[in-house]
């Protein structure tokens, strides 16, 4: 394409856009979105108890963090006004939290509505009270529940039954004695309640004490329909649009029993929460949620996408506006960079266009080009839940907080190398009593069973010196199966470490703690891998399972689907750990561990910041290269992006994990939006009104439909500017198309005022000669086979990425085990414009550039060739 056709090129789209914009323009849609917004932040609701038979629960005052616009995700719950729960036992003064469907929370039968009774174990066994579905007029004289018939020469069903959703009943039958098999079912019920929820898939919690204080906190799980078919919670029908709410259901448990008798400290008592009597002291909280399905139409045009998981909350929350009146449906799948870079630069019909990552592509295709644009900013995080577990006799002030979590956690990497290691006894089969072997320095001195047992962890975090010895440690360090730029950042941190690097290559720590020499040779003080090894070949049995049925480590420590999943099971504290014989299943084998009851949950995952945020854990202070223990908040991640450096000049930046940037999260990163440039003209200008809606719109930080949901950042002005310009130059590239359907809009284009990364940001269009941010001063990188001024010569990288060591077992990365499906919602017409008004900005934005932009546009044109 040469110079002047370029500019002809420019100066008709800005003519095009011009004109376009006098019809288009309209009521502006922010509103809109600002009220939307305000609905999702503004929900939080405080609820107070009410007088009971025998107590007055009046002044428990209950906070929900949000009851509308609900997905998948965590809620924070948290109280004062309470009574102190006792240490040890959960006898008087705890609460009961359940999710329910039923229309009517005052109906007689409402209980039968709600997830509860699944059987989790319970934090003391002979001290906790009960959490079955069965209620007796021996524990509550109110209960009118009676048992109801089995099946002719079983016993009588003695829990209540579980209406759901869509109509069914369910029933606990009981099970045989001697070999625990259930009880068949009646033929007037649908199946058992454990082949609906269970301890694999509850959100229920039992159990959850009152601190010292009065007060408490959990985050509560909702689950909506995918999750919990039989709640049916946010589900859209022709029948019901509205998307059907739920209720959060809060039961207190004082001082007496439904007797009127005083509970005992230590004694559970044999009334659930569903007891009548309990029940009529519930608290009752609406959940609204977000449609399940329907906000992008049916056969609606598909843009593909591909990539890094670190953008999945993000698709997930713009989706609904892009794809909103007829827009395009932007396709989402998780896989590794390796694997996206490939499907990018593939010729198959239908290849994505756009892949997410954080490394650079670089084809070798004659006349294949590709562009970065960054798109968002969050990073890795090292989640967990911990409960307080303070120790028999331990100061007064610290048995106040049996009830609560720990809120802060110090980990250096050193530390989280030897979680990746196996270095730990516990993280290896048959390790959890000690005395293996191969983690003995040979001087007597053994690897520590748990992380709370090693000095190092207890001298940056005090606070576990005062639980009890026998309290166990986390069962390992979550991590994901596929390969992903991602981790090897989190291995590169570890590295630029001088005492892991020097642990990982052999050297024991200061307490004699040697790397599991499984991992020893696989180079990781020097090479950082796209994965996280699991290397130890070491199997075990327990005494109960035959001796040729062994368990091994991926099946004590299994690789997790995706960074979602490990932030969920990190909130269940359930680490998927499948080492437990069952000699009564048919056929016998290993069953996966029940969660870890409240009270006793110590669970750590590798993820990314907004699953952490979306799910409400905790995230871990990681130690940066100027020494400090950072959080990923809004300030350090922000520091450690204008610290950012484009060391390769192919437009996309990374933080150097050596360098000492005082107040910077070592784990942050930049997801870029590569773009091939050889694709149709309508994919092209898709590609760019995305991208001017992921600059604009999409960097309104909020928890409603299309803003940038919590645990990302708002991008800095220079990087938003670089995606503003690459947008243009898709535009350009696709050339003069038809516009899209008129649209009421009237959506600004965001000027940079502040520093970008390290010098002052330039006009977001590149004013005057200044070259666009990101470029060598002739437009955005375009990486590829370009041709240069003469014609002649090449220019080829290798593909992106380097090859990671061989663990043992070798994990095969499996794209589809992490493919992130996009969230499913309804559009309000009216409000949201789709991906159209961003469509329409590229246009304006080409007719208000075209003569301040149009040298460096030029440019641009001159050093890349669109293949005919």
């Amino acid at each position: 394409m040469t110079r002047i056709l370029w500019t002809r090129l420019v100066a008709g789209l800005g003519l095009f856009g011009l004109a376009v914009s006098l019809v288009v323009l309209g009521p502006p849609r922010q509103e809109a979105a600002a009220a939307d917004a305000r609905a999702a932040t503004d929900s939080a609701v405080t609820v107070n108890g009410r007088p009971g038979q025998y107590e007055d629960f009046s002044d428990l005052a209950i906070t929900v963090s949000q009851t509308k616009g609900l997905v998948s995700q965590g809620i924070e719950i948290t109280w004062t006004g309470g009574n102190p729960t006792p240490y040890g036992a959960f006898g008087p003064n705890y609460l009961s939290f359940m999710q329910c469907w039923g229309p009517d929370p005052d109906a007689p039968d409402f209980r039968e509505t709600c997830q509860f009774g699944a059987g989790l174990e319970a934090p003391w066994p002979s001290r906790s009270g009960n959490a079955t579905r069965e209620p007796a007029k021996l524990w509550d004289p109110a209960e009118t529940f009676e048992p109801l018939p089995g099946v002719p020469g079983y016993p009588a069903i003695t829990s209540l039954p579980f209406r759901a959703a869509n109509g069914r009943t369910y029933v606990d039958t009981g099970t045989d004695a001697s070999d625990r098999r259930p009880h068949p079912v009646p033929e007037e019920y649908d199946g058992l309640i454990r082949d609906v929820f269970n301890v694999g898939s509850t959100n229920e919690q039992p159990w959850v004490a009152t601190g010292g204080d009065g007060g408490g906190r959990t985050i509560f799980w909702v689950q909506t329909a995918k999750e919990a078919p039989h709640l049916g919670c946010g589900r859209v029908t022709e029948e019901s649009p509205e998307p059907q709410p739920c209720w959060l259901v809060i039961v207190p448990r004082g001082a007496f029993t439904p007797t009127g008798d005083p509970r005992q400290p230590d004694v559970g008592g044999g009334d659930p929460p569903i007891s009548l009597t309990n029940w009529a002291n519930r608290i009752v909280v609406e959940l609204d949620f977000q449609p399940v399905s329907g906000f992008c139409e049916l056969g609606a045009q598909e843009q593909s996408t591909v990539g890094t998981e670190l953008i999945a909350e993000a698709m997930t929350s713009w989706q609904p506006v892009l794809c909103a009146d007829g827009g395009p449906t932007f396709g989402f799948s998780a896989t590794g960079d390796v694997e996206a870079a490939n499907q990018l630069l593939s010729t198959y019909e239908g290849a994505p266009g756009l892949a997410f990552t954080i490394d650079p592509i670089r084809p070798e295709r004659e006349g294949q080009g590709v562009v970065h644009a960054p798109v968002a900013l969050s990073g890795l995080t090292i989640s967990y839940l911990i409960d307080f577990r303070p120790k028999t006799f331990a100061p007064p002030e610290v048995e106040a907080l049996f009830g609560t979590q720990v809120d802060d956690l110090k980990l250096t990497p050193r530390l989280v190398a030897k979680l990746l290691t196996q270095s730990y006894q516990v993280d290896v089969p048959g390790g959890g009593a000690g005395g293996l072997e191969h983690l003995s320095s040979g001087e007597g001195v053994q690897n520590p069973i748990y992380i709370t047992y090693d000095p190092e962890f207890l001298e940056l975090n005090p606070a576990f010196k005062d639980f009890p010895p026998t309290a166990s440690g986390p069962l390992g360090l979550m991590v994901t199966l596929p390969n992903a730029a991602v981790n090897r950042e989190l291995w590169r941190w570890i590295q630029a470490d001088p005492a892991a690097r020097e642990w990982l290559a052999g050297t024991p720590d200061e307490n004699g703690m040697i790397v599991n020499p499984n991992y020893e040779n696989l180079g990781l003080d020097e090479t950082a891998p796209l994965n996280f090894p699991k290397a130890d070949p070491e199997c075990a049995r327990p005494p109960n399972a035959p001796e040729d049925q062994q368990y091994c480590t991926l099946d004590l420590r299994p690789y997790v689907g995706s960074y979602a999943e490990i932030a969920q099971r990190v909130l269940r504290a359930d680490v998927g750990e499948k080492a437990v014989w069952d000699q009564y299943r048919d056929p016998p084998g290993y069953v996966v561990a029940s969660p870890r009851p409240v009270g006793k949950r110590w669970t750590v995952g590798v993820t990314d910041t907004a699953s952490a945020a979306r799910y409400g854990v905790y995230t871990a202070s990681l130690r940066n290269a100027a020494g400090e223990f950072v959080q990923p908040t809004e300030e350090s991640m922000l520091a450690a992006a204008n610290a950012m450096e484009d060391g390769n000049e192919d437009g996309v930046f990374e933080i150097d994990p050596a360098e000492e940037v005082p107040g910077a999260y070592p784990l942050t990163m930049v997801t870029y939006a590569a773009v091939r440039v050889d694709q149709a003209p309508a994919a092209l200008l898709n590609y760019a009104g995305f991208l001017a809606y992921a600059a604009t719109d999409g960097q309104e930080p909020g928890s409603a439909r299309g803003q940038l949901p919590p645990g990302y950042v708002t991008m800095p002005d220079e990087l938003r500017a670089t995606t503003a310009v690459i947008a243009l130059f898709l535009a350009a590239l696709a050339e003069p198309t038809p516009s899209p359907t008129p649209t009421p809009t009237s959506t600004p284009t965001p000027t940079p005022t502040g520093p970008g990364l390290g010098d002052p940001g330039p006009d977001p269009a590149g004013a005057g000669d200044d070259p666009p941010p990101g470029s060598d001063g002739n437009g955005p990188p375009v990486l590829g086979h370009t041709p240069p001024p003469d014609d002649t010569g090449s220019t080829s990288s290798p593909s992106p990425g380097p090859t990671p060591p061989p663990p043992n077992p070798s994990p095969t990365p499996t794209p589809t085990e992490s493919s992130t499906p996009v969230a499913q919602a309804t559009s309000t017409p009216g409000t949201d414009a789709g991906i159209a008004p961003y469509v329409l900005m590229v246009a304006l934005l080409l007719g208000a550039a075209a003569a301040i932009a149009g040298p460096a546009l030029a440019k641009l044109g001159s050093r890349f060739s669109r293949p005919a």
